[in-house]
């Protein structure tokens, strides 16, 4: 009970502006995370699996410059990438809006016929980029 009572009073001052991230830490965060990204990078890009990627474009969470930026490097290391964007959602709303495009893509890349909008065509290393408009460019 007693940590339920400082979360609670710890979001209203958050919420009142009391607190920001030059007050909430006792010591700089810049060098706890930058220590946690070896332990949460990926071993290889290089994917022996298809990948697909949907970004919110109005993610906070996981930016989508970050997203490209590992879409573009899996390309680069050989791997088959599917990239969709959402425009206007976050990374929550990208969730349920990509289990139109995810479900079909998971169903090709299990090699079950009848996918639609992906193609086997795309060479390996290939991206492509699936746009509101639902036309693939490939890249």
């Amino acid at each position: 009970m007693g940590s339920e009572s400082c979360l609670g009073a710890m979001e209203d001052a958050i919420e009142k502006g009391q607190i920001s991230g030059k007050v909430g830490f006792a010591k700089a965060i810049a060098p706890v995370v930058q220590s946690l990204f070896p332990l949460i990078s990926y071993p290889t890009l290089q994917l022996r699996q298809p990948l697909f990627v949907g970004t919110g474009e109005a993610d906070h969470d996981v930016p989508p410059a970050m997203q490209g930026a590992l879409v573009s490097d899996a390309c680069a290391a050989g791997s088959r990438v599917t990239w969709r964007r959402y425009a206007g959602l976050d990374h929550s709303g990208t969730v349920n809006a990509s289990l139109a495009d995810s479900l079909p893509f998971v169903r090709f890349a299990r090699g079950q016929a009848g996918a639609a909008g992906l193609s086997n065509r795309a060479g390996h290393g290939a991206i492509t980029l699936f746009f509101q408009r639902r036309s693939a460019v490939r890249l």
